[in-house]
């Protein structure tokens, strides 16, 4: 579905954001990337969507290079889709309703398929009873839910999401975690980015570690996090549950 070949990516003030990046989730289906801070997850994101173009590499979408004219890249926003850290610059509009749709109205698309797509992918966030509701009345986790909606509205496949659980408390996470566990089910291709170990840990069948813009670790995230030194270079913790069983080792 997403493949990348030797991606580098460097800003205009010379600063090298990915080094050599080599990706492919094709054969998994919900797939980690970790890293620190400022290590290059949210720029290879936006190389993935075409925000951004490599500097030098390739990157596939369903085995067709990416192209950067207009109509390939309109191509590419309706089978990749992505939910931004900060949903605050993902909602444009004041109601929840409007807000989800706004991507199908600028599809000049009929209004019983918008009321349709937008009332399904509503009820798959649980923000349903909800749609008639001012967006500047809903929690943060709330808004995070609703900006994914918005997302999922416009069918995407592929779907991106940059650090998901950030900024919640322990119930807005465990319903990030119910919504990502009921998208892959329904066949849904899912990318994290994630600073947070035990999300990745407990939703992840797959996880590339990223540090200063290279993939220095990839592959079972229950192997990949048991590699204590390996973690410790990324700047990272083991989860909590890989802890435990050290522990329990060491008794």
């Amino acid at each position: 579905m997403i493949k990348t070949q030797g991606v580098y990516y460097v800003y205009e003030d010379g600063t090298q954001a990915l080094k050599n990046i080599n990706l492919n989730i094709e054969r998994h289906s919900i797939v980690g990337i970790v890293g620190a801070n400022g290590c290059g997850k949210t720029t290879l994101f936006f190389n993935l969507m075409g925000l951004l173009k490599p500097s030098k590499g390739k990157i596939f979408i369903e085995n067709e290079e990416m192209k950067y004219n207009k109509k390939a890249l309109k191509n590419i926003r309706q089978k990749i889709g992505m939910v931004f850290q900060d949903p605050d610059k993902q909602i444009f509009y004041s109601r929840v309703y409007d807000d989800v749709a706004f991507g199908l109205r600028n599809l000049d698309m009929e209004q019983s398929e918008i009321q349709r797509r937008v009332e399904r992918t509503l009820e798959w966030v649980e923000m349903k009873e909800l749609q008639e509701k001012p967006v500047h009345f809903l929690s943060y986790g709330q808004k995070k839910r609703v900006a994914i909606a918005g997302v999922l509205a416009m069918g995407n496949d592929i779907l991106l999401l940059d650090e998901p659980t950030a900024g919640l408390d322990a119930v807005g996470t465990d319903k990030i975690i119910a919504i990502v566990q009921k998208l892959s089910e329904k066949g849904k291709k899912i990318l994290i980015s994630s600073h947070d170990m035990d999300l990745i840990y407990e939703l992840c069948d797959y996880v590339y570690v990223m540090f200063q813009g290279n993939f220095i670790g990839e592959g079972d995230p229950k192997k990949i996090f048991m590699q204590e030194n390996l973690i410790k270079k990324a700047m990272l913790r083991q989860p909590w549950v890989v802890k435990l069983k050290n522990r329990r080792a060491d008794l």
